[in-house]
């Protein structure tokens, strides 16, 4: 039930931005180790979307994370899997992304991190920023 697009409890209707939907759900089950419905969290939030929404917009996403995800990807990595995440767990289905542009801005935050030069503030080093070197990086969790 988690995994359902809310949509479709309305319409009747599943659609490729149910997909998406679905998808961001599992995004959100991988940073957090949540599962999609659970009776430990506040009756409003029971939902892990809605609780990762509601999270994200307080400002407590790194509060919600899976212990490992959040001491081993960095702050800037986790904030930008939690918009795409948060593109995908829009209620609205013409809000959300398509699964290509999810697909596109998943390989692209991947990419980034792995090239040094893209990493690298202009304050420091290519070297320095460079996961290979220390630094944090999600996608080698």
């Amino acid at each position: 039930m988690g995994y359902l697009d809310p949509e479709y409890f309305q319409k009747g209707l599943l659609t490729e931005k149910s997909d998406v939907y679905s998808f961001g759900v599992v995004l959100a089950e991988l940073l957090t180790g949540q599962k999609p419905l659970s009776q430990t969290r506040p009756e409003e939030e029971k939902n892990l979307a809605i609780y990762f929404l509601h999270a994200v917009r307080r400002k407590q996403l790194l509060d919600i994370l899976e212990p490992r995800i959040r001491n081993e990807a960095s702050r800037e990595q986790l904030e930008a899997v939690a918009k795409v995440i948060e593109r995908c767990l829009s209620l609205m289905g013409e809000e959300r992304a398509t699964m290509r542009e999810v697909a596109t801005d998943l390989e692209r935050l991947r990419v980034r991190s792995s090239h040094p030069w893209a990493l690298a503030s202009p304050d420091s080093s290519a070297a320095s920023s460079h996961p290979s070197t220390g630094s944090r990086d999600i996608w080698s969790i």
